[in-house]
């Protein structure tokens, strides 16, 4: 299996869709014009210990990475939700987790919104733990 099948079959699954009416690409429209939701396929870390940085950057927050598909110039990425500094890439986004996110014991929801269609991303939970 190719990885545009791969990305095809993730989104399905993500979304509840059957893999024949999803079509991936890049500008997140498929040939029939149907525009794809964001979706997340990895991402890391998934947990840390309470108060403990991690890939921590000069502006003292720590930096998350993400494997995404159907993410355009328009998403933006909510940690409980609320909107957080990231960079988008085709396929790879980062982004910066403020210190206070990761100071107390508890899951974070995580997901990415395109602010142009209104369309969400499947939700992921990043751990914090003692």
């Amino acid at each position: 299996m190719d990885s545009e099948s791969k990305d095809i079959q993730q989104v399905a699954k993500i979304n509840d869709l059957d893999p024949s009416m999803v079509l991936a690409a890049d500008s997140n429209k498929g040939e029939t014009g149907l525009v794809m939701p964001p979706a997340i396929i990895n991402f890391g870390p998934i947990s840390m210990k309470s108060g403990e940085d991690f890939n921590l950057q000069p502006n003292n927050h720590s930096l998350m990475w993400m494997n995404v598909i159907n993410v355009t110039y328009n998403t933006v990425v909510l940690f409980n939700d609320e909107i957080i500094p990231s960079t988008n890439g085709k396929n790879f986004l980062t982004c910066s987790i403020a210190r206070q996110n990761y100071q107390n014991p508890g899951e974070n929801k995580i997901f990415l919104f395109d602010t142009k269609t209104g369309l969400t991303s499947n939700v992921v939970i990043f751990s914090v733990i003692t």
